[in-house]
């Protein structure tokens, strides 16, 4: 049993609802006729993306050169790195260009020029675009800015000009789906808006694409949009169950934590697992700030513990769970603790451990 495994805090992974989780985006996806691009940030690796190959798909995104490399191991050959272009890493970016097909963000002329020159194989340029959100891209409103790096890039000998590309981050921030669609549909539009005044001016048909989880679970209809990108929905978490956007039934992946301390006469107990296993992130739920919510580890799945309870305060390494009700806990338990947001969790690991028993390698990060 997998539990047997477990000496300290360790990342757990449903499989058999994060396939499902991956089939539900991809079957929408493939009805809505847009190129489905997941963000494998995510994840981050090469055997849960071999699940998204099984449902047909062949292009993805990651978010450093080095999860490009680490991707390219697993015979993954359309790569776009979603994170504004890098000068510094040039010979990385022309060993993979060498090699797949390499999809890079630009937003800036001068960085644009040094890539044109130093380039020495094809690569295929999206320019970022920021229609709100104020993180990264060129303003939407910079047309004559917008048609001159796209100029530059289809004067060149090789590289090749794919379209516009925007992340709509604040949808992250809102609980309500009407919400969430108004920001995509919004975002949306303008970027359309965008690429009908290159049209009409240059003569260039641009492609378009977007990408969040939560628009991604809740917009039906993609018209006019040429791919999307979205990563966290293959876990989902607690930040997404908070804002409506998922079931907890649907949250892939929890940290097995043990049992420390039982203080009984506080209704709390204290757990292996901290900021350094869980991030800092919390949500706000019915007035109280929640780091975690446990869950009983079964045999082949996790279910909600009988009474309430939630992760009120971390440090470091330490975890207090409080419960409204006798959870009957005691030291040497081992309990999950679903994350309040999976991509930072995953990231402070070096693998997953399957509710089988399976350990699966995930790419080592910086942080790692």
């Amino acid at each position: 049993m997998f539990k047997s495994q477990i000496q300290k805090p360790t990342l757990l992974i449903d499989e058999a609802t994060v396939r499902r989780n991956i089939r539900k985006i991809a079957v929408k996806l493939k009805a809505s006729g847009i190129d489905f691009r997941p963000h494998f940030k995510t994840h981050q690796s090469i055997v849960i993306g071999s699940w998204f190959r099984e449902e047909g798909i062949t292009k993805i995104t990651v978010s450093s050169a080095d999860m490009a490399l680490y991707f390219m191991g697993g015979y993954w050959e359309d790569i776009t790195i979603a994170f504004p272009a890098n000068i510094r890493e040039i010979n990385k970016y022309n060993f993979i260009a060498e090699r797949i097909s390499l999809h890079l963000l630009v937003e800036d002329i001068v960085k644009l020029r040094f890539l044109l020159k130093k380039l020495t194989h094809p690569v295929n340029f999206w320019i970022e675009i920021d229609s709100g959100e104020k993180r990264s891209g060129i303003d939407i409103a910079s047309n004559d800015e917008i048609i001159t790096l796209i100029t530059l890039i289809q004067n060149s000998d090789k590289h090749r000009f794919a379209g516009l590309l925007n992340h709509t981050g604040n949808t992250y921030q809102e609980n309500s789906e009407a919400e969430i669609k108004r920001i995509f549909e919004s975002a949306k539009q303008k970027m359309v808006s965008l690429s009908e005044i290159i049209r009409d001016r240059i003569g260039t048909e641009t492609g378009i694409s977007m990408g969040d989880t939560p628009s991604a679970t809740h917009i039906e209809s993609f018209e006019k949009i040429t791919e999307l990108r979205p990563g966290n929905f293959v876990f989902y978490d607690l930040m997404q169950w908070s804002s409506g956007v998922c079931s907890a039934d649907e949250i892939g992946v929890a940290v097995a934590a043990p049992v420390i301390s039982d203080y009984t006469v506080r209704s709390e107990v204290l757990i292996y697992c901290g900021s350094v296993h869980l991030s800092k992130e919390y949500i706000v739920h019915e007035g109280r700030k929640i780091f975690g919510i446990p869950v009983i580890l079964k045999q082949d799945k996790w279910v909600h513990f009988p009474c309430s309870a939630y992760l009120k305060s971390i440090s470091q390494e330490h975890g207090v769970l409080h419960f409204n009700g006798d959870c009957r806990l005691k030291p040497g338990d081992i309990i999950g603790i679903l994350p309040v947001h999976s991509c930072l969790t995953v990231d402070m690991y070096h693998e997953y451990l399957s509710l089988e028993g399976k350990r699966i390698k995930k790419f080592q990060s910086l942080t790692n």
